[in-house]
């Protein structure tokens, strides 16, 4: 019986993606592809293993940079975005792939942007130079004044400079 109960909600929750957002499976007739799948791991504050049916993929959130391993608060957005969607189902609107042929993707949890709660709860920052962003940089601006996450204190790094930092001393 708790096989049955457990089967019958993954059931539903994969119809509730299907009705939602289309057959993920399907070809891509537009130029975001949708994703439905559970996240079973996630290895920083803007990287998640996705599985999508038998496939398992690494997905990079998209139009954000979270602290890195190592950096100032990169455990807690680690943390953080673990505690929100590990073991979850999700959706992911892929928008483009990385050098890897990762995806790149805005990721939702009932139906709500990950993505953009991982920037207006602060532990992430808004990629700067992509257009698109300019209302996710606002975002950021208000965890900032309100001095949320890794703003609870002045000062932060951002990954990019880090990462700079880190080439440099090598």
């Amino acid at each position: 019986m708790k096989h049955f109960v457990t089967l019958a909600l993954i059931s539903a929750l994969l119809y509730f993606g299907y009705v939602q957002y289309g057959n993920p499976f399907a070809e891509n007739t537009t130029s975001i592809e949708r994703l439905a799948g559970q996240v079973i791991g996630v290895l920083d504050g803007d990287t998640v293993k996705l599985r999508v049916g038998t496939e398992t993929m690494l997905v990079h959130l998209i139009g954000i940079d979270a602290p890195e391993h190592g950096q100032r608060y990169g455990g807690h957005a680690g943390n953080y975005l673990a505690d929100l969607v590990n073991m979850q189902i999700v959706v992911v609107e892929v928008r483009n792939v990385d050098r890897r042929g990762e995806p790149l993707g805005e990721l939702y949890l009932n139906n709500m942007s990950v993505n953009k709660l991982m920037l207006t709860d602060g532990y992430a920052w808004a990629k700067r130079g992509i257009a698109e962003n300019a209302s996710w940089v606002g975002l950021e601006k208000l965890a900032r004044d309100k001095r949320f996450g890794l703003w609870r204190e002045a000062g932060a790094t951002s990954p990019w400079d880090y990462r700079e930092m880190i080439r440099q001393d090598s």
